[in-house]
């Protein structure tokens, strides 16, 4: 957010700068002479590197060289008042054609901020997702469907508790940062979140969005406790390495724990609870509750 705001500053201020020099005046004469087309071909490049989307994504590079070689073609066959090259006007062409690629780079800086931040928001309002993310409500249904079936063939289902744990992670806090930066930020690792806990859940695992912000319940089916530590710890490791977030689990598994997933999900988030109130030092990128 800082980076975008010092490029929008950046490039008003140089801008400003830009246009209003041919009005200074050193001594009885304008500091640098500048062709009127000059103004109207940097106002043409500003503009359209920040609406086009093909500009706008393009390289800088590319950019400089594009409109460096509209600038020689204009200055050669459209306005010819003033020749290219020879004495003067060899100065004056290399101070014009910098001016407008120094416009052209502070511009592409700009969009390319500005697409990085569409990015942030999008993926904070509608993460890519390589599964569907129930809510408690839609999952009932299909929970209680699985339960059934394991009553009546004695298979094991687990529920896995998970969060990230604010005591080992880069966490918002508020001691460091405003509220509106600390939502922000960590609706942003909510989502990132979901994301990366989606994609490393099972085809036959069910993930499901609790109101708590960051908390996820994975319900396993055919998936005894052993496997289901086996596969948090698989999930407490990717989501290190890819997100640098310690996450903290609590895992309580049917019919060992309990037989209604209701009574399984208290024990599995009160062994949740235990984990992220305790001082036990952290294992394998994370916190377990087993």
């Amino acid at each position: 957010m800082q980076r975008s705001l010092n490029t929008i500053v950046g490039l008003i201020a140089y801008l400003a700068i830009f246009f209003n020099l041919g009005r200074i005046i050193v001594g009885d004469q304008s500091l640098v002479d500048i062709q009127a087309f000059v103004y109207i071909l940097a106002t043409i490049a500003v503009i359209s590197i920040i609406i086009i989307p093909l500009l706008r994504h393009q390289e800088a590079p590319i950019l400089l060289v594009s409109w460096g070689f509209i600038y020689v073609l204009c200055k050669l066959y459209v306005f010819r008042e003033a020749p290219l090259l020879g004495g003067r006007y060899t100065y004056l062409s290399i101070t014009e054609l910098t001016l407008i690629l120094i416009a052209v780079f502070l511009t592409n800086l700009f969009a390319q901020n500005m697409a990085r931040l569409e990015r942030l928001i999008e993926n904070i309002l509608f993460p890519k997702l390589d599964r569907r993310i129930y809510s408690m409500d839609t999952a009932g249904k299909i929970i209680e469907y699985e339960f059934i079936r394991g009553r009546r063939y004695n298979h094991p289902i687990s529920a896995m508790v998970v969060e990230p744990d604010p005591g080992a992670s880069e966490w918002p806090d508020a001691a460091d940062l405003d509220q509106v930066v600390r939502d922000f930020k960590k609706r942003y690792l909510i989502a990132k979140l979901a994301k990366e806990v989606s994609k490393q859940a099972r085809l036959t695992d069910l993930v499901v969005e609790t109101d708590e912000e960051g908390r996820f319940i994975i319900v396993c089916p055919e998936t005894t406790s052993d496997n289901s530590v086996l596969f948090a710890k698989r999930l407490q490791a990717a989501i290190k390495e890819n997100l640098g977030v310690s996450l903290a689990y609590g895992i309580a598994t049917f019919p060992e724990d309990a037989r209604t997933f209701e009574a399984i999900l208290n024990k599995a988030e009160s062994k949740l609870s235990g984990v992220l109130s305790s001082s036990t030092p952290y294992l394998d990128s994370g916190k377990s509750g087993v």
